[in-house]
């Protein structure tokens, strides 16, 4: 397979390769509209509402299928019709609800019902992945956005820069496993590859690549030895590819 063929630096293999990737599954698969998995508006989203979307995707579905001129025509009509009823039952559902809301906020439990609000949509943005505190070397909290930052620069700088074990001999590291932790590295091995490939979890969103984890789990031999390559490529130049 071509993608597999790529050579040059990390950079010039990756950009190749996953270009070539995506390429084929977009020829294959095809695109698709995308769906965000959930409604901002999700609270008061009833079943109106859903039944109306849901045939609107429908009609649109049958659209995109149509073969001949006549039958585009008439599931063009029916997807217009669809997508205007979705509308009306949009808006309707939302003028209502938000009246109700109004009326709710105007009385006595104003105050209880808008720290539900802001304690649901606190909720709903919370990002697991995202760290809002963090502890400075003398044990104090940094609230500060920027002095966050600073602490990680400096935490990963220390930790990717303390000098190792030069004392070791070059000859051993393959084999010896009370040198882990050294300045040096050895060659990556294809079958540490297949045992991270086997440990790797399916379902998990994409990076900036777009390229899922399924795949890789996938790719056979050929698309092991190549990865291999590649992270062998990245610890000799010490560089991450750009994308």
């Amino acid at each position: 397979m071509g993608a597999w063929r790529s050579s040059g630096d990390a950079s010039a293999m990756w950009t190749t390769t996953a270009q070539c990737i995506r390429e084929v599954a977009r020829e294959v698969l095809g695109i698709s509209k995308g769906y965000s998995g959930g409604h901002k508006g999700d609270w008061w989203w009833n079943r109106d509402v859903q039944g109306k979307v849901e045939t609107k995707k429908a009609a649109y579905l049958k659209l995109v299928e149509s073969v001949d001129e006549e039958e585009k025509m008439e599931n063009r009509e029916h997807y217009m019709l669809a997508k205007k009823m979705a509308k009306l039952a949009f808006t309707a559902a939302n003028t209502t609800t938000f009246s109700y809301l109004y009326e709710e906020l105007e009385g006595r439990s104003r105050d209880k019902r808008l720290f539900k609000l802001a304690k649901a949509r606190e909720k709903k943005a919370g990002d697991l992945d995202q760290v809002k505190y963090i502890k400075d070397e003398e044990g104090r909290v940094l609230l500060d956005e920027g002095l966050i930052y600073r602490r990680w620069q400096t935490h990963f700088h220390s930790l990717l820069n303390k000098e190792g074990d030069k004392s070791i001999v070059l000859g051993d590291l393959e084999l010896s496993g009370s040198h882990y932790d050294f300045g040096y590295y050895r060659r990556i091995r294809i079958d540490e590859f297949e045992g991270s490939m086997r440990k790797m979890r399916r379902g998990k969103a994409t990076g900036l690549d777009e390229i899922p984890v399924e795949f890789w789990k996938s790719v056979g031999k050929a698309g092991l030895e190549w990865l291999t390559r590649l992270f062998n490529v990245i610890f000799r130049a010490k560089k991450m590819p750009g994308e």
